[in-house]
């Protein structure tokens, strides 16, 4: 079992979890910089524009699903990251995202998916 620093947030373990999950679900998952750049290099903070949404694998549009000691060396080189789902045609999936904000949004897509 992997341990995590005594400073490793309730939503940082949560994050470790869900990626567990979709490793478990075959989905293809990357890296992201943390939403508040813990642990990332100064060079990297200057100019990320996105934190919290930035890839850390220069090759991640070449991507596919990782396993599980990959996933493990991301969280053991840094506890604080965010991971995400490539979207589009990958080797094995074709997903799409819908980004839905608030609960205005939620609304809207209700509506639009009849239920």
């Amino acid at each position: 079992m992997q341990t995590q620093p005594t400073d490793v947030s309730e939503r940082n373990i949560r994050i470790r979890e869900e990626a567990s999950f979709y490793l478990q679900m075959g989905l293809p998952i990357i890296p992201l910089c943390p939403p508040d750049h813990r642990k990332m290099h100064l060079s990297h903070r200057e100019k990320c524009k996105a934190p919290g949404k930035s890839p850390l694998l220069k090759d991640w549009t070449q991507r596919n699903t990782p396993d599980t000691e990959e996933v493990n060396e991301w969280f053991n080189n840094n506890p604080y990251i965010n991971i995400g789902l490539i979207l589009g045609n990958t080797e094995d999936w074709n997903i799409v995202g819908i980004d839905v904000d608030g609960e205005h949004g939620e609304l809207i897509l209700k509506d639009w998916s009849s239920g």
